[in-house]
């Protein structure tokens, strides 16, 4: 006894070379010249040349590049770990905070950190499957091997926020919009990559459930990203297409969910059942690529004619997408998504705008446009609109409906 307690003297001296192993103290970079954030992980410092240094403190998945996921405002990583030296990687990128992008480095063993997120995330990455998509800590992270990358690892990841009200794209956009995701007709939100297209499906999403949480809303995605607070799950029914076929989750859905409206991830202009799903009579809205609903229209038509035969027009694809939402991602000081350039709407004939750069057409042509069509909801169009515009408390006097010009 008394041997075991000279063991555990010497121990706590330090004494054993077998005893606890010794805190090596890590210095920060050489380059540092001072703080710019400080993170639970560890700060992120600035060198001369306006680059950012993460300096992880405490250990982490990410090892020093944690401080950067950890930046309050942080958006988005990008970053490529290049060529070994000394044991280790140079690991070069961008983050972005608050809209703004700045350059980074650090020196990191970079295939731990792979090791690492395989560990605790279970990704299937391999030199079959040289990609993968996993979340992490609140983040999507898009993760590449060099086979794919250029010879270099790579690593995109983009913070998963709750969307924003569907409100803080003004008042009276809004309600048109849950209007129109209310009426049996197929609506497109498109834009370029980035755009803030998904985060508008998703703040419209949430509002439909908030006011209407009896409908049977299904989702339907190729890679789950609309969000679903916990306390609006249950209302909700998902179809995820992992094998990447959105056109079979699509007729499940319709077939076997029975919903009331649908809402699509995003699709691509050959995803055709989308078109047969406007067809269908259910308030029907995705997402895709372009950057106006004219090349939108030309690309689903050229896809269809592929398989519905060359006498398919513009026209046909219009009758049954008949809304078109245009979202941009705007530069200046900071980067701004989610800019809402137009909203057009088909009449038959051409498409029409009701909204376009800070012009509204009034309530009564918004109106005169969907009158030939029914709501999901026991209402008529106008009745809906108006009982709308009472949930997000839009008065005809406000200063935000004179602020906004007519056509």
């Amino acid at each position: 006894m008394l041997r075991l307690l000279e063991l555990v003297k010497e121990k706590i001296r330090g004494r054993l070379k077998s005893g606890l192993p010794k805190v090596s103290r890590r210095m920060p970079p050489k380059e540092a010249v001072y703080t710019v954030y400080v993170t639970p992980f560890g700060p992120v410092f600035k060198d001369t040349n306006g680059i950012l240094l993460p300096f992880a403190t405490r250990k982490h998945v990410f090892h020093d590049l944690a401080p950067l996921f950890y930046i309050k405002g942080a958006q988005e990583v990008f970053l490529s770990a290049k060529s070994k030296y000394e044991g280790k990687h140079l690991v070069t990128g961008i983050v972005t905070v608050n809209g703004k992008r700045f350059p980074f480095k650090a020196v990191t063993d970079f295939e731990t950190i792979v090791l690492n997120l395989v560990r605790v995330t279970g990704a299937n990455i391999s030199l079959k499957n040289p990609s993968t998509i996993i979340e992490y800590g609140g983040w999507r992270i898009y993760l590449k091997m060099p086979s794919i990358a250029g010879g270099e690892w790579e690593l995109e990841a983009a913070k998963l926020l709750p969307p924003p009200p569907l409100a803080s794209y003004g008042a009276l956009i809004a309600v048109r919009i849950l209007t129109l995701g209310l009426t049996r007709i197929a609506t497109l939100i498109i834009g370029e990559p980035g755009a803030g297209k998904t985060t508008l499906l998703n703040s419209l999403l949430i509002e439909e459930l908030r006011l209407f949480p009896s409908l049977r809303t299904v989702i339907v995605e190729t890679v789950p990203e609309l969000f679903v607070p916990p306390n609006l799950r249950r209302y909700v029914s998902r179809h995820v297409a992992k094998d990447g076929d959105i056109g079979r989750a699509l007729k499940n859905a319709i077939k076997y969910s029975r919903p009331d409206a649908l809402f699509v991830g995003e699709i691509r202009a050959g995803d055709i059942d989308f078109v047969e799903a406007g067809r269908s009579g259910i308030p029907t809205i995705s997402t895709m690529h372009s950057p106006n609903a004219m090349l939108a229209l030309h690309a689903i038509a050229m896809h269809a004619r592929t398989r519905l035969g060359p006498t398919v027009s513009l026209g046909d694809i219009a009758d049954y997408i008949k809304c078109f939402i245009e979202v941009r991602k705007v530069y200046a000081d900071a980067i701004k998504r989610g800019v809402i350039a137009g909203i057009s709407l088909s009449d038959g004939k051409r498409l029409r705008y009701i909204y376009r750069r800070g012009r509204v057409c009034p309530d009564s042509k918004f109106l005169d446009l969907l009158s030939s069509y029914d709501t999901v909801i026991a209402l008529s169009i106008e009745a809906l609109y108006d009982y709308i515009k009472r949930s997000i408390s839009v008065l005809n006097e406000s200063s935000e409906v004179s602020a906004l010009k007519p056509f």
